[in-house]
């Protein structure tokens, strides 16, 4: 008699076995029950991280602004100083003092405007802060000099006296002929940067 009660005895164990696991059919419900949310967890973390790690990028922009302003503004009088604007642009190779690679930052941002992937409100943010979606190959220094040559050329016209200066708001257009001619150029602006860069031994 007590070979028919085997089974049933056997069986009951078993069933306490899977039933400490949490049964045969709700073990792998339980398993991916729990797995979900820690997907949307880790994701939703990832995100945030990004978010912060662009903020943090924008906050160094502002400061990077904030420091050109005060670089570029050293030797002018109040009038001047209200008239400043940022260039819209950082250096590709410039970083900040604690070695995050800023113009390569802003390179990423103008990439991705062009491709349509920058999203709006960070584009908002990065247009009220000045900057510039295109600067021109045709802004560098050796081109700006030979504007001011023929900013001067112009002023000594007719045997008149240059006074040494350029308006602070004096633009220029260059007729390069390429896709950005005619583009609008501060001279100005530029020649007070060099007296800045001057002053402080980094011209």
């Amino acid at each position: 008699p007590s070979h028919i009660y085997a089974t049933p005895k056997i069986s009951n164990v078993a069933g306490k076995a899977t039933g400490a696991t949490g049964g045969g059919l709700s073990t792998p419900y339980a398993s991916s029950v729990g797995t979900t949310p820690a997907s949307a967890k880790s994701a939703a973390s990832s995100k945030g991280q990004s978010t912060q790690k662009w903020d943090s990028m924008f906050n160094c922009l502002l400061l990077y602004i904030e420091e050109r302003k005060v670089e570029e503004t050293k030797a002018m009088d109040d009038a001047a100083k209200n008239e400043w604007s940022w260039d819209g642009n950082v250096p590709t190779t410039f970083k900040t003092k604690d070695g995050k690679s800023l113009g390569r930052w802003v390179n990423n941002q103008r990439s991705a405007k062009s491709k349509g992937s920058l999203k709006a409100d960070r584009e908002q943010r990065l247009v009220d802060a000045g900057l510039k979606w295109s600067v021109l190959a045709s802004n560098s220094w050796n081109e700006m000099l030979e504007e001011l040559r023929i900013y001067v050329q112009a002023q000594t016209a007719a045997g008149r006296q240059w006074d040494g200066n350029v308006p602070t708001n004096y633009r220029i257009k260059t007729k390069s002929g390429g896709k950005n001619s005619d583009e609008d150029k501060n001279l100005g602006r530029w020649v007070n940067r060099q007296r800045s860069l001057y002053q402080a031994n980094k011209l």
